[in-house]
């Protein structure tokens, strides 16, 4: 994410859910998270701020790398979490979309894990035009309005 206020926000939302799922672990007397989660939708909400994180990533990776499984997880995760909070997806459909989320995410961090290092840094630019002084990015952004 190059643009720090979203980049900040999924940190959190990241944290919030991984808060949530930690202080799950703690108060379940050894019931494992998912399962509890399977069998109380409403912690979904506790949950939940990770795997928005998670779908935020999912369309950053979507767009900026044209990456199938991620466009589908983009899809997947929150109708699959929706689904089980609100109760309108059926048990069976619902299994099926965790399942689609699973493979998608074992697609997605196979492809990740052998993708080129320099081809997930991207367009470094980005961060060179950022390191600037906002009066030379001012003067930057005026050169490109004028070509435009």
């Amino acid at each position: 994410m190059y643009v720090t206020p979203i980049k900040r926000f999924m940190q959190g939302l990241y944290g919030v859910g991984t808060a949530g799922a930690l202080g799950l672990a703690l108060s379940q007397n050894g019931q494992a998270v998912p399962q509890y989660v399977a069998e109380h939708p409403s912690a979904v909400w506790l949950v939940g701020p990770f795997f928005a994180a998670v779908t935020g990533l999912a369309f950053k990776e979507g767009a900026c790398y044209g990456k199938p499984e991620a466009v589908a997880l983009f899809f997947v995760t929150p109708l699959l979490l929706l689904g089980h909070l609100t109760g309108l997806v059926p048990e069976g459909a619902e299994k099926g979309l965790l399942l689609t989320f699973v493979a998608l995410c074992t697609v997605f961090a196979g492809r990740k894990w052998t993708q080129a290092i320099k081809d997930d840094i991207g367009d470094k630019s980005v961060f060179m035009y950022q390191a600037l002084p906002v009066e030379e990015q001012q003067r930057l952004d005026a050169e490109r309005s004028v070509r435009h």
